[in-house]
């Protein structure tokens, strides 16, 4: 299969991604101990397969970015940084916002936004996760199928080359600028 925006370089070892994992956890604990009042958020996106980073993904992730800053308002962010590593980009933000508004309205953006179905964006608040189901909201669809994305993944409803595949077209049809 040819593919026009990802291709074999940049792919992070097993090692790296759990490195990079542990990494990130740590990180939010100490966003949550700097600032135990506010609300964390951790942007990701969800890429299937072993290429984490190249210039495509970057250019979505920066899109995520700016809708995630437009929304929160800046006069709410407390500490901001983000990360682009061979394990793919990640965004960090305190917000003196609370914690389960704050993630109705990124539910929204990963919903309805173009690229909202490759968003992964984390809520933590007071310590505490908080997901979709502790709001009454449903789970993630599936990029292909539209059934519940999780089920999708652990029976590998799909293959590699199709997800990547969706994404390409969904790059492709996408009318903004990237």
């Amino acid at each position: 299969m040819i593919r026009k925006y990802f291709d074999d370089q940049n792919i992070p070892s097993l090692e790296d991604v759990l490195l990079n994992r542990e990494k990130r956890v740590g990180k939010i604990r100490k966003l949550q101990e700097e600032f135990p009042h506010g609300s964390i958020l951790c942007f990701k996106l969800n890429i299937p397969g072993g290429q984490k980073t190249n210039d495509a993904i970057i250019k979505i992730f920066d899109h995520g970015k700016d809708e995630i800053r437009k929304l929160v308002g800046l006069g709410n962010i407390l500490f901001e940084q983000a990360e682009y590593t061979i394990t793919g980009p990640e965004y960090f933000l305190a917000l003196d916002l609370e914690g389960r508004s704050l993630k109705k309205e990124m539910i929204v953006l990963e919903d309805d936004s173009y690229f909202g179905r490759l968003y992964d964006i984390d809520i933590l608040y007071k310590g505490k996760n908080i997901s979709r189901q502790d709001l009454s909201y449903t789970s993630r669809k599936c990029f292909i199928c539209d059934n519940d994305a999780k089920v999708c993944s652990s029976r590998r409803a799909h293959s590699v080359d199709e997800m990547i595949s969706w994404i390409e077209n969904l790059i492709d049809e996408y009318k903004g600028e990237l």
